[in-house]
């Protein structure tokens, strides 16, 4: 889960449940919500934090690939604090969206494949 900048008023649910209108400020969302809420330009960009990922991810290299290709595809690309001096994404930023920890093996590895595609 990352956190993103709110564009426009969203209807969110609290710890118990409760739903609420936040109108600015950060959302945490998952990969799949913000997908949909990016789209509709609703959310702007991820908001970078130190992450401290509490799950180890899937287990399954190729699993664990095509979610990290798809967080790439989420990243902002006009925002330089997502990447690196010579294109690659972030590590942090990937970590900020999955939650899991990756590797700087497995984002040039996901990269790459998203180049040849």
């Amino acid at each position: 889960m990352a956190k993103y900048q709110i564009k426009s008023p969203l209807k969110v649910l609290d710890a118990v449940g409760n739903g609420f209108i936040q109108t600015e400020g950060e959302v945490e969302l998952s990969a799949k919500d913000a997908s949909e809420l990016l789209a509709r330009d609703l959310v702007g960009e991820i908001v970078i934090q130190t992450p401290v990922p509490a799950v180890a991810g899937p287990t399954d290299e190729t699993e664990r690939l095509a979610e990290i290709q798809n967080s790439i595809g989420l990243l902002d690309t006009t925002n330089s604090d997502l990447w690196l001096k010579d294109g690659r994404p972030n590590t942090a930023a990937i970590i900020a969206i999955v939650g899991w920890n990756v590797t700087a093996a497995e984002r040039d590895a996901a990269w790459s494949a998203l180049q040849v595609k």
